[in-house]
């Protein structure tokens, strides 16, 4: 897809740009094996996959980079180097939407055209999107968009997946489980690696996926996700105390950021669009089983709402290694304080 984007009153830059979404992601590296990704952050999980999924078909270790106006130099040294045996180096950088209009930015990427390298762009703004240096992303890499996925592209997403690691299930089979596992992409991920992982090539039955469904250390998480999201505290202190492992704790991670997420989000509708509780869940399409927990939570005062929602997002940085403080305790410790709010 052809865009002219004007940087001046005198001149224009025309690039090509081709930005694939999640659910489409698998079938183009497929086909192709890009050398260079942008992948645009937004939903949490999603950019979670597509950095793994770049990474898998490249087969190497990735270096990580945080780029500020301070580290540049030490990243381009980073990205010129080569080790005494020439082998191949792959890298990471993250880039937060406001330094994409730091100048020496552009020349670095405008530099990079041998080695692989994923750029992840955190935080970005529509103005920062005319800026050179995302203008020289967009033209000599393959942007990949990180958009929170809709329940028809969920199912697509699981398909693709499925196909992917070529194991064959129908699309109603598809779309049981989906509703089964409330749509959660981390648990459909967890379910394809377990398959995987067990070489297991064909589903005929929901029976036949059972006992693969978030099985990690046989842990019960999504009982677990139930009683933390019910306030039951005690009961949540137990499961972490019995199932501590860093897997685990992950899945209670991103499962529990989504379900926030989706409670603050019908929050911020209830209040501004003044419509009943019952309206609003069933235009939201909220299970019945579900909506008690969802009533109760959505009447936690709004400030005290997003700054649990905050706190539990602020955990992913620890996740990505940006912090030097240990993830698996700190998340422990902010998933109790959500239950224990939620009591």
């Amino acid at each position: 897809m052809c865009a002219i984007v004007k940087t001046s009153n005198r001149e224009s830059i025309t690039i090509m740009s081709t930005t694939i979404t999640c659910e489409a992601l698998l079938n183009t590296l497929k086909r192709t094996k890009p050398p260079q990704a942008t992948i645009l952050v937004d939903d949490p999980f999603l950019s979670h996959f597509a950095e793994k999924s770049f990474k898998s078909i490249h087969g190497i270790p990735f270096t990580r980079h945080t780029y500020t106006p301070k580290t540049h130099a030490s990243i381009r040294t980073s990205l010129s180097s080569r080790d005494m045996f020439d082998e191949k180096r792959a890298h990471l950088i993250q880039i937060k939407g406001t330094d994409l209009k730091h100048d020496p930015l552009h020349q670095l990427i405008h530099d990079q055209s041998e080695p692989i390298l994923i750029y992840l762009i955190e935080k970005i703004q529509p103005a920062q999107k005319r800026t050179k240096s995302f203008l020289a992303l967009s033209k000599q890499t393959t942007m990949i968009s990180t958009k929170a996925l809709s329940e028809k592209k969920t199912l697509t997403w699981m398909k693709t997946l499925c196909a992917f690691h070529q194991i064959a299930i129908s699309d109603h089979l598809i779309h049981t489980v989906c509703q089964r596992l409330d749509g959660d992409l981390s648990s459909l991920d967890q379910l394809i690696i377990q398959l995987t992982q067990q070489n297991i090539r064909q589903i005929k039955t929901v029976d036949d996926l059972t006992p693969y469904i978030l099985t990690t250390q046989q842990a019960p998480i999504f009982s677990a996700l139930d009683a933390l999201f019910n306030g039951k505290y005690h009961t949540c202190i137990a499961f972490f105390k019995t199932h501590h492992q860093a897997d685990v704790i992950q899945k209670m991670y991103w499962m529990s950021l989504r379900r926030l997420r989706q409670i603050v989000r019908l929050q911020e509708k209830y209040t501004s669009e003044n419509i009943s509780l019952q309206s609003l869940f069933q235009n939201e399409r909220i299970w019945p089983q579900m909506q008690p927990m969802f009533r109760k939570a959505i009447q936690i005062p709004q400030p005290r709402l997003q700054q649990l929602f905050t706190e539990l997002c602020d955990l992913e940085y620890l996740l990505k290694g940006q912090s030097r403080l240990n993830f698996e305790k700190n998340a422990t410790d902010q998933l109790l304080k959500l239950c224990h709010a939620l009591k």
